[in-house]
């Protein structure tokens, strides 16, 4: 994921045209400017700046990003001036629980700016795929990825999330790249959390893999780890494995087949009685979760 600080401090440099008064206005040091530039770039995996001693100037690639990011900063912005003002009003404490996927993929960069809108909320995080009851246990909000088991709860779709089947570069030179679902049957499978060893597929049955899988977890992060280090092939949400795809230390397989996607939910005791603190957060996750996955 790309951390939004740093696309802060790439469009504030080509706005003041340099580091100078780019650190004037963030209140930054030119070091760390420059340093945030580079990691920014490193993420990205292109280069964004043409650096001279005498001055700085877009690539083709850095054009394109500015212009792309530069609607949600400056939107951010905007939001901050409108509401920091109500927003300080809003107190209050928020137990969350999600899988730890969902933390590190959207929340680590969401919350970040949250908490900069609402500094007076504050938050306790439990990383799990339990499916606990949320009164019992003393949960605001839930996280879940999939089918939801409790109807008796309020769920709010966050966003969808497509899914795709990956193996390693080097599983696909030992063992050689499916060509056909049935080819699957040859390969080593990782299995994902309660997949039944079946993959969903669009349009037609789902396909199920024969055996036992080599492996099996509740881990979406496990399972990938496992993929990556040529364990064999599984299932994972296309926006968790954008940057191994990019190094190509994952290669997308069977691409042909498009798999039914996976939907992501808030998932809280009750409409009655809902403190402001939640109903901010649940509001500012729902409108601007997928402006975060870059």
């Amino acid at each position: 994921m790309v951390d939004l600080n740093r696309i802060l401090h790439f469009i504030t440099i080509v706005e003041c045209g340099g580091y100078t008064k780019a650190a004037q206005k963030l209140n930054l040091s030119k070091s760390t400017l420059s340093k945030s530039l580079t990691a920014l770039e490193e993420n990205l995996q292109i280069r964004l700046l043409n650096r001279s001693t005498r001055k700085l100037s877009l690539t083709f690639a850095g054009e394109k990003f500015f212009n792309s990011s530069l609607p949600l900063v400056t939107n951010l912005q905007k939001v901050h001036s409108e509401v920091s003002e109500f927003n300080q009003k809003i107190k209050g404490h928020l137990r969350i629980t999600m899988p730890h996927e969902v933390g590190t993929s959207i929340i680590d960069n969401v919350l970040p700016i949250f908490m900069e809108l609402y500094p007076d909320i504050s938050f306790e995080f439990d990383f799990s795929t339990t499916n606990y009851g949320l009164i019992e246990e003393g949960f605001d909000l839930a996280i879940r990825i999939g089918d939801l088991e409790d109807s008796s709860y309020i769920a709010r779709k966050l966003l969808s999330m497509s899914i795709s089947l990956y193996a390693s570069k080097n599983y696909l030179k030992i063992y050689g790249e499916p060509q056909e679902l049935e080819d699957l049957n040859k390969h080593k499978y990782i299995a994902p959390p309660v997949a039944n060893n079946e993959i969903p597929i669009k349009g037609r049955q789902p396909f199920t893999f024969s055996g036992k899988p080599s492996i099996s977890s509740n881990s979406i992060s496990f399972n990938k780890s496992m993929c990556l280090l040529n364990h064999g092939i599984t299932l994972i949400p296309d926006v968790l494995c954008v940057e191994e795809v990019r190094g190509a230390n994952l290669v997308k397989i069977l691409p042909k087949y498009e798999l039914i996607s996976k939907n992501m939910y808030l998932v809280y005791p009750s409409r009655n009685h809902l403190s402001r603190a939640l109903k901010v957060f649940n509001d500012f996750l729902i409108t601007n979760a997928k402006e975060f996955i870059l």
